[in-house]
Formats: structure tokens, C-alpha cells, sequence
């Protein structure tokens, strides 16, 4: 080793595999005389860096000078050494600007492929995200990971992946990043299908192929999630169902009516969320940007069902301890009993339990089929340019969780304005779900709500969407029956949800007065 190689010392990204691998095939072979990783290099060594350049380009430290360089000058500087008859090529201008822009590619997206977190100590080189060469890499994965696919047999589940790719980074703060490691993957999966494919039947491939890929799929999500420190955000569940709830919207689209914001009837004027997190304390938000007044009383109840009376239906021949319970809610507290039921019980357990990870809206229990808990009720009035509305939260004491986080009103069919009904609305993220139930006397002074049919306009289950200025509307095939009565002096409440007329889910409420 020449006394001038000795006294080069080359700062490697020591979280790196790649750069580890070299560095150290480079001391290995006497081209340089040290290498030292940025988690472990000095102070007055740092001092010497340009630290913003050293991120994305190898520093080359000469201790006898003092000088640094930098990326592909570094590597030429070594190599150079190493082979002179060399050195005529590497003064090449075109020569010199292919290879620059090779190493720009690789070392801008090297954590992307490696697939490693930071160090915990020291100065940390993660490399800038430049948008161009990553692009550069995410089209480079998608292409040969889809020819390796295609060669495979298994386009389709190639451009089966790649989609999914696509759409669930739709809902990533850290969408590049996402793509990336996801492309890695992709690519990865791509090179071992290409490989069982050459002595092994193909059905097995597709097998062995998607395993691989959920599990490394799920190891580079839980990076981007320690990486980011994001909570929630890049499950592996939750990204799933959400790329569920957008299939649906898409679906929901197709037989929806379609408003511009300026046309939107008022009854379609629904609350909508501008994040996941819906919760309580959204109410303040949605009073805040709409100069709506929020109302302090002392008494705060959902409606007064004398507001329902109608031809079809009279508040007068309703138990008094039910229309108490309507009138002053706040004063009484709910013991839970929940039940799944019928053919849509695991499917909708598995997307609640997701679904719930971020979300303050729908907290149902997703693990066993029956559980009490004590749900108290927080409601706000809010004055609205509609009239009065009932803010409402049923506050899962047992679990301290949302279950429900809406907005309660007495209120007219739109079409009908004889015919009366409860309208209540459920905000999220740029959706509203809004359901008109119509009153029902029942015998014995016992009352109901019903949901009945899908018909627009009428006691129906709504989604209300809403992408840029266009507002989408829908009828659900869901159907929700709420019964009250009084049983042994005490009210009970059945709530029962269908999908296409079939039973999925059950609660029973058992309302006590804590007066």
C-alpha cells in the first residue's frame, strides 16, 4: 500500500449493506487505508464534511490534505490508484456522466432497496428523497419485476400486485417511500418466481410466490412505520382495508348521484371529516368552520319525540320513561351487549378491527361475539343553519373508546314533508354516512326506528361523498330497526343492523337513569 493510499479514509453509510460490502472489500485489498462509519466517526472528521452532500455521495477523506471528495470522484480517486491505465477513461465527460448518474440512482434509493433503518447513534446519512430518481427506481422495479412475472406465468397476479401497490400508497403520508420499498418488494418476488418457476409446477409458484411477498411486504411496512414514526398509518391491516373502502367507493360511484357543490340540495349538506380521526373532538372543528354556535344547557337530549308527530305517527301514545330517555339522554347510561351475527360475521370482524386502529368512529368489539360494556352519552347542541342539531357520542367507558360519533335531529323526509323522521349522520374522512329512520308506534306504549327501504329520498341508509367540488350520493342496501320498551321498569333497547335484508350485527342497550 503507497503511503498515499494509507491516508485515505473513506465515511461509509454503515447502515448500508451495499456500501458496507465494498468499503470493506476496499480495505480488504489495501486501495484505501481506513474506512469508518457515520455512526462512529469523529467529531473533527465531521467538521471537515460538507454533511448535506455527504448524505447522498461517499466522502473520501485524505488526512495528509484535508480534502474531501465526493461520490463518483471518490470512487475514481480509489479505483484510479488501483488501476491507472483506468484513469484516461474516468476523464471521459461522457463516460464520467453515465456513471454519475448509475450511482445518483443507486445511492439516492439505497435504504429504499436495502431496506434498513438509521443508526441509533451517531450522525445519520439517511440520503435525501429526490423525487426524479426515485420515480427512476419505481418504474426500474415495475418493469423488470413485471418481466420476471411475465415469464413467470403469472402475469396477472403481477399486475395484481402492482395495482394494489398503487392504490393502497393513496393513503401514505410517505407515498414515495411507500412505493419504493413496495417495488422492492414487487421486484424481489418477481427474481423468485423467476426462479421456482424453472422446476416447479406453476400453481405452486403462485402460492409459494404470494407468501413471500406478504411477508416481506409486511417487514418493509413495519419499517416505514418505525422510519416515519407513524401510528397506525402503515399497518399492514389497515392499508388493506383501506384499499377495501376505496374499491367500494369506486363500486358506490358508478350508481351514484352527482351534485356540484354549487347544486348540492341543503339536506345533502351532511358534516364531513377532513382526517380519520372523526371522534368528539370533531364537533368543534365542524362548528368552528361552518360559524355554527355551540349550545350549553343543562338539559341535553337527543329530540323530543312530540317533534315526530305526523299523521303516521303520535309522540302521545309513547311510554313516558322513553320519551324521558329522548328527552333528557345525558341523564342515563347504557350497558352494551353486542352480538355478530349471520355469514358477514368474520369479514367484518377482521375490517372493524383495522378500521378501528386509527379511527375514533365505530368502535365495535371485534373479538368476542358477546361483551357488556358501559357506554355513556356526550352530547353538545349545535345551531346550525338547519335548525338545531344534537351532537352525540356514545363513550365506551370500559374500552375508553368511541363507539358511535354522529349527529342527532328531529327532521322531515325531503320530498315529503308531512311524513317525519330522525336523521342521523356519521362523519368521515370526506364521507358522511347519514341514515333517516322513520318513528313507529308499537304496542304497550313501546316505540321504534326503522330504515325500510333504499328508495332515494326516503327512510333510507346514505353515503354522501365528496372528491374536489363534486358531492356523490348513495343508497345502501343496509337496514337499521331500533326498538325501545320498558321491561320489569327498566328500558331495553334492540338495535339490529341487515345487509340485504339479512341480520349482521345486534346490540342490546340496557338504559339506566343515573339521576
Amino acid at each position: 500500500m503507497s503511503k498515499a493510499t494509507n491516508n485515505l479514509t473513506m465515511i461509509y453509510d454503515d447502515s448500508c449493506p451495499m456500501c458496507n460490502i465494498y468499503t470493506k472489500a476496499f480495505t480488504r485489498n489495501n486501495w484505501i487505508g481506513n474506512r469508518c462509519g457515520f455512526s462512529t466517526v469523529s467529531e473533527e472528521v465531521l467538521k471537515s464534511l460538507d454533511l448535506n452532500k455527504s448524505k447522498n455521495e461517499i466522502p473520501l477523506y485524505d488526512a495528509t490534505t484535508h480534502i474531501t471528495v465526493y461520490g463518483i470522484d471518490a470512487l475514481m480517486t480509489v479505483l484510479g490508484n488501483r488501476f491507472p491505465v483506468l484513469k484516461p477513461l474516468f476523464l471521459s465527460i461522457v463516460f464520467r456522466f453515465l456513471v454519475r448518474k448509475l450511482y445518483y440512482f443507486i445511492s439516492f434509493n439505497r435504504r429504499i432497496i436495502a431496506g434498513t433503518l438509521p443508526s441509533a447513534k451517531g450522525f445519520d446519512c439517511t440520503p435525501a428523497v429526490n423525487v426524479k430518481y426515485r420515480i427512476y427506481y419505481m418504474v426500474f422495479a415495475s418493469l423488470l419485476g413485471g418481466y420476471l412475472f411475465y415469464s413467470s406465468g403469472l402475469w396477472m397476479m403481477g399486475a395484481a400486485l402492482s395495482a394494489y401497490i398503487l392504490i393502497s400508497a393513496v393513503f401514505h403520508q410517505q407515498a414515495l417511500d411507500y412505493i419504493g420499498h413496495s417495488k422492492t418488494i414487487f421486484l424481489l418476488t418477481g427474481i423468485i418466481a423467476a426462479i421456482l418457476s424453472s422446476f416447479i409446477p406453476v400453481y405452486f409458484v403462485m402460492g409459494l410466490t404470494l407468501v413471500f411477498f406478504i411477508f416481506f411486504y409486511a417487514k418493509r411496512v413495519q419499517l416505514i412505520q418505525k422510519v416515519h414514526q407513524e401510528k397506525g398509518r402503515f399497518r399492514v391491516g389497515f392499508t388493506i382495508t383501506k384499499g377495501i373502502i376505496e374499491i367500494c367507493k369506486l363500486v358506490l360511484l358508478l350508481k351514484a348521484k352527482k351534485y356540484h357543490k354549487e347544486n348540492l340540495p341543503v339536506w345533502l349538506n351532511v358534516p364531513m371529516s377532513h382526517t380519520d380521526e372523526v371522534g368528539k373532538d370533531f364537533y368543534l372543528y365542524y362548528a368552528k368552520e361552518n360559524n355554527f354556535v355551540l349550545k350549553e344547557t343543562n338539559s341535553k337530549g337527543l329530540c323530543r319525540l312530540e317533534d315526530l308527530n305526523s299523521k303516521d305517527f303520535d309522540a302521545g301514545l309513547v311510554n313516558k320513561k322513553i320519551k324521558d330517555f329522548y328527552a333528557y339522554t345525558h341523564l342515563f347510561e347504557f350497558g352494551v351487549e353486542q352480538k355478530w351475527d349471520g355469514w358477514l360475521t368474520w369479514p367484518l370482524r377482521i375490517f372493524i378491527k383495522y378500521y378501528n386502529s386509527v379511527s375514533q368512529q365505530f368502535n365495535f368489539n371485534h373479538i368476542e361475539a358477546d361483551k357488556t360494556s358501559t357506554v355513556a352519552n356526550l352530547l353538545t347542541p349545535i345551531q346550525t343553519s338547519q335548525g338545531e342539531m344534537m351532537s352525540w357520542a356514545r363513550q365506551n367507558i370500559t374500552s375508553n373508546t368511541t363507539m358511535f360519533a354522529g349527529f342527532y335531529q328531529a327532521d322531515q323526509l325531503p320530498f315529503d314533508r308531512e311524513q317525519t323522521c330522525v336523521t342521523t349522520r356519521f362523519p368521515l374522512l370526506n364521507a358522511c354516512l347519514m341514515v333517516k329512520l322513520k318513528p313507529v308506534n308499537d304496542t304497550n306504549g313501546d316505540f321504534s326506528f326503522q330504515s325500510e327501504d333504499t328508495e332515494f329520498g326516503r327512510y333510507s341508509f346514505y353515503v354522501v361523498m365528496r372528491y374536489h367540488n363534486n358531492y356523490y350520493v348513495t343508497t345502501l342496501p343496509v337496514q337499521e330497526i331500533l326498538s325501545v320498551k320498558e321491561i320489569n321498569h327498566q328500558l331495553e333497547v334492540d338495535h339490529q343492523f341487515k345487509f340485504f335484508h339479512r341480520s349482521f350485527m345486534k346490540f342490546k342497550y340496557h338504559i339506566k337513569n343515573i339521576a
